[in-house]
């Protein structure tokens, strides 16, 4: 396994998609799928697996690979098999037999038309839904439809085989309205078949409307049999629903463009559907300082008339909009619509687009360290321009107004620096998070101003937990350093939530490896604040307890103290020992050993 390889796997995704291993003349050798991208591809490169020898003479000729995130193993699925019939790689021939991902068909002009399987989708008198992942999925999507709908799932023809046999189990259960029976007409099935047919297209709501105003009118007219299988229907289209695919109109011919920003460089993500399928996706990293980044990248990427697709999808129209349409459509020789993708299933590969390109970004400013990349996905999720490298965050902890402090914590370099934490001491009574808050990051800020060891090393970004209103108490100390601030925002359940900044809030909830790291960061800084409250308590209480001993006041106190050193080595001590103190009678030791036995 050679560096390039390392380094990726270093930092891939755990997320599904497809991966394309190629050789040293970078040619597409192979192409796969994964709903984990970083468990996939990193057990081809595992000493001393159990591959077969094909597999070991295909990992032998990849020389680097690439990958496409997508938002669900099912994409990842559609987009493998476009792929594989595109670029016909070598190795999926060698290790893949011939057949294509299967389909559900349907005869269109049977009257009784029933659910089955097909490798092919050339019959024009069959209506066809998927791809699906692998026959057993088909089937079991086909069973549950025809246990849902009453669909008939046995291999007789009907209206021919009408009462030549009894009516089997799947009929005394409710799962099937019973065509062998000959009481069911045409016309009535065919609603039950339809009804099937809107559900696969993705009208669940509609169907189910339907089946619960059906369900309703039967309550009200005493058939509640009818309205209880109903109602058993309708709890099983909503269990369906979680396997539905939704296949995009064959007669898409669309570009979906992305980009996101990290430091000085700017990555593209273009995403390639054709005939309603995800072809492939294109990543381009550009370096541009022009206002119109997306104008600027459009007409930079079609210079190829022969790509010019009839829609553009963009997060955002350029400036220059008009110009550019009229350019791509002289270019194409036809109407080209560029549009802004605000809604619906443009807007949601938008997403993916940008995620993508965020992956790829972070990827390439990683150099093969994990941490590097995650920090890569911060300051972009952020609006950093510079990756950080040490991070410090901060929270005050008190008891009940009492006993307050505060806590620093530092991340630093893809791990926390526990030599460097800091604690800090407040001498007022006075119970006010933001007060303290902005004398806490003051003292910080003085001492890194005077080259205090241990104070000498300035953040990249402070993390305050809290929301807004501690943001705004110290943002104006901060803003006039080269120092970002966010505070960090928990839910009602004190969960972390998101990052606030003085723009807003972002939600770290939609990436889950940054959301992890934020929530391991805020448990952190809590953890050591409380600690260090609970033992400043402690010992508050174990000095009132010791001063409450007649003859004990403020110098004995710290006559002892400066002896013993510790609470718990004046707890160990003998009244012997503590009679050794000046000014410590063998009367008082024991009065003092004895209080100590109940403390």
């Amino acid at each position: 396994m050679n560096n390039k390889i390392q380094n990726k796997l270093a930092v891939l995704t755990s997320d599904p998609g497809v991966y394309i291993m190629k050789n040293a003349n970078d040619d597409i050798i192979y192409v796969g799928k994964a709903k984990n991208l970083k468990n996939r591809v990193s057990q081809y490169f595992v000493a001393n697996s159990q591959h077969s020898p094909k597999v070991l003479r295909m990992v032998s000729n990849i020389d680097h690979f690439e990958y496409i995130v997508t938002d669900s193993e099912l994409e990842a699925l559609i987009l493998e098999n476009n792929l594989i019939k595109q670029h016909k790689p070598k190795y999926n021939i060698l290790l893949k037999d011939d057949k294509t991902y299967p389909f559900i068909a349907l005869n269109k002009n049977s009257d009784y038309p029933r659910f089955t399987l097909s490798r092919k989708r050339s019959d024009p008198s069959f209506r066809y839904f998927g791809p699906f992942q692998s026959s057993k999925s088909v089937w079991d999507i086909i069973r549950t439809i025809n246990a849902v709908f009453g669909l008939y799932g046995c291999n007789h023809v009907f209206p021919r085989d009408f009462n030549k046999f009894r009516p089997c189990l799947n009929y005394h259960i409710g799962k099937c309205v019973g065509i062998c029976t000959g009481k069911i007409s045409s016309a009535e099935y065919k609603e039950n078949v339809s009804q099937a047919v809107a559900f696969l297209n993705g009208d669940y709501k509609k169907v189910l409307s339907d089946l619960e105003s059906e369900m309703l009118c039967c309550s009200k007219d005493l058939n509640f049999e009818k309205a209880a299988v109903l109602r058993d229907r309708i709890d099983s289209i909503k269990r369906l629903e979680s396997k539905q695919i939704i296949v995009l109109s064959p007669d898409v011919n669309r570009d979906i463009i992305a980009h996101s920003e990290l430091e000085d460089e700017i990555c593209f993500s273009v995403m390639h559907i054709r005939q309603g399928k995800l072809l492939f996706q294109d990543t381009v990293f550009i370096s541009d300082s022009s206002d119109d980044i997306i104008g600027v990248f459009i007409e930079r990427y079609y210079q190829q008339k022969d790509i010019i697709p009839k829609e553009i999808a963009v997060e955002h129209m350029p400036k220059s909009h008009q110009l550019l349409s009229q350019w791509l459509s002289s270019q194409r020789g036809s109407l080209v619509k560029l549009f802004e993708a605000k809604k619906g299933e443009s807007a949601r590969l938008i997403e993916m687009c940008r995620k993508n390109a965020l992956e790829k970004l972070a990827e390439k400013r990683s150099n093969g360290v994990r941490s590097n990349k995650l920090m890569g996905q911060i300051a972009q999720m952020l609006g950093i321009s510079k990756i950080p490298s040490r991070i410090e965050m901060y929270d005050i902890s008190h008891f009940g107004g009492d006993s307050t402090v505060g806590g620093m914590v530092v991340w630093e370099n893809g791990r926390f620096r526990k030599s460097e934490y800091k604690k800090f001491k407040f001498d007022d009574a006075v119970q006010d998070d933001y007060k303290h808050t902005y004398e806490m990051i003051e003292r910080r800020l003085k001492r890194l101003d005077s080259g205090s060891e241990g104070f000498n090393k300035a953040p990249d970004i402070i993390f305050l937990d809290g929301g807004a209103g501690h943001l705004n108490a110290v943002y104006e100390l901060v803003s006039k350093r080269n120092i970002n601030i966010f505070g960090l925002v928990k839910d009602r359940k004190h969960r972390t939530r998101a990052c606030v900044s003085i723009k807003g809030e972002v939600d770290l909830r939609v990436n889950p490896a940054v959301f992890k790291f934020f929530t391991n960061l805020q448990d952190e800084v809590h953890r050591y604040a409380i600690s260090y409250m609970q033992k400043k308590k402690s010992g508050q209480m174990f000095s009132s307890e010791l001063m409450s001993v007649p003859g004990v006041g403020k110098a004995r106190y710290k006559s002892l103290m400066d002896h013993f050193k510790t609470i718990d080595n004046l707890k160990n001590a003998g009244v012997e020992e503590i009679s050794k103190i000046n000014g410590v009678s063998n009367e008082l030791a024991e009065k003092i050993y004895n209080s100590l036995r109940e403390v």
